[in-house]
């Protein structure tokens, strides 16, 4: 942050001259990554199926009876997700048939397992979306600055403030996002695919304002080619709260894509 902000200071007197510039540097920068709507993607469906046994790791550490119990199960448990280019992601699950738990609070305590997969399904979606479903580069009416070989983007959406730092091949380096309640900085990584950049890790920091704990979050992306579509095939997530690290993978398949 401390570099970024002197990049930010080091900036001023070049801004008109680079503002100028501004639209055909976005343009080329949109135009550089893969987008699964410019691909002409509609929507996709997927099934998600956790790593059941990473999830209970600890539970089996302290209770391999009831870590047993919990996995026949989870593991019976139907996950799908729904997503269309510009839209939230759809996730919902199918409990199995007798439920899940004998007593209420085995019903409980495997609810929120649940409800922690959903949660991780949809935060995934909600940060990868913007890189690979439509486009992470703002409209042309963003301001933009050069320094030190970086594209400095600046832009609001709404109340937020969302700024870009970028290479000069266009590959963002970090992002910044600091709306009223939040302040987050994520550090995508890509790689060269034959339609563009396509990402394949995140590591993200996340702040409650104004002085809330500071949560991290990595993930890691590999795909699979669905009817010419690259679509996520597996889905490893580390975050940790300030209280606890919990770390959990998934697989995605039985994928479906519409087009154009």
């Amino acid at each position: 942050m401390k570099r970024l902000a002197a990049l930010v200071l080091g900036l001023l007197p070049l801004a008109n001259e680079a503002l100028t510039d501004g639209k055909e540097t976005l343009d080329a920068a949109r135009a550089a990554y893969y987008s699964l709507r410019r691909e002409g993607l509609i929507s996709f469906t997927c099934l998600a199926t956790p790593n059941w046994d990473a999830v209970l790791a600890a539970r089996r550490r302290a209770d391999p009876a009831a870590a047993d119990k919990a996995y026949k199960v989870l593991s019976a448990l139907t996950f799908g997700v729904e997503l269309v280019p510009g839209q939230r992601s759809k996730v919902m699950h199918i409990d199995p048939p007798g439920g899940l738990g004998s007593t209420e609070k085995e019903t409980e305590a495997l609810k929120l397992v649940t409800s922690g997969i959903e949660q991780a399904l949809t935060g995934f979606f909600d940060t990868w979306g913007p890189f690979v479903m439509t486009s992470a580069i703002p409209p042309a009416t963003a301001d933009v600055t050069e320094a030190h070989g970086l594209w400095i983007v600046d832009y609001k959406e709404g109340q937020t403030a969302v700024g870009l730092v970028m290479r000069h091949d266009y590959t963002i380096e970090t992002t910044r996002i600091v709306s009223a309640k939040t302040s987050s900085v994520i550090q995508p990584q890509f790689v060269k695919s034959p339609s563009g950049l396509l990402l394949t890790a995140v590591q993200g920091q996340y702040r409650q304002l104004p002085t809330g704990p500071t949560a991290s979050l990595q993930l890691r992306i590999e795909y699979q080619d669905v009817t010419g579509f690259l679509l996520p095939k597996h889905l490893w997530v580390s975050s940790n709260d300030g209280r606890a690290v919990t770390q959990m993978d998934l697989s995605f398949a039985t994928c479906q894509a519409q087009r154009r």
